[in-house]
C-alpha cells in the first residue's frame, strides 16, 4: 500500500475530486495549506499571473491506495492539475507499512 500526497492549486480542487472519483478513488483527506517552492511563486487564473508571493495557498490531497493503483492516481493528478506553469504542484509517494481500523483495532 502507498500514500500519495499531492499539492495542487486551490482552483483545481473540484476537478481533482471529480477525476479521482471517476477512476474509482473517492476516499481522500484534504487540507488547506500554504507554502512555496524554491523560487518565489506566481498565482495564476488561467494563463494570467494575478500575484507573486513568497507564500501561496495550496490544497493537499492525501490518498491511500493499493500498489497497483498508484500509477493511475498519479497519471490522473498530473492530467487534471498540469497547466504548464511553475507552481502546478507536487506529488509525493510513500510506503504504508501497517494500517489499523480505530473502531475495532483490527489490523488491515
Amino acid at each position: 500500500m502507498k500514500e500519495i500526497t499531492a499539492l495542487v492549486r486551490p482552483s483545481k480542487v473540484q476537478d481533482t475530486k471529480n477525476a479521482l472519483a471517476a477512476i474509482g478513488i473517492p476516499a481522500f483527506t484534504g487540507r488547506k495549506v500554504f507554502g512555496r517552492g524554491k523560487k518565489n511563486a506566481s498565482m495564476y487564473e488561467g494563463d494570467e499571473v494575478i500575484a507573486r508571493s513568497n507564500i501561496v495557498p495550496n490544497r493537499m490531497f492525501i490518498i491511500a491506495v493499493e500498489d497497483e493503483d498508484v500509477k493511475k492516481v498519479i497519471d490522473t493528478l498530473i492530467l487534471v492539475n498540469q497547466t504548464g506553469h511553475r507552481g502546478d504542484g507536487r506529488i509525493f509517494v510513500l510506503p504504508i507499512c501497517e494500517t489499523y481500523r480505530i473502531s475495532s483495532g483490527e489490523k488491515l
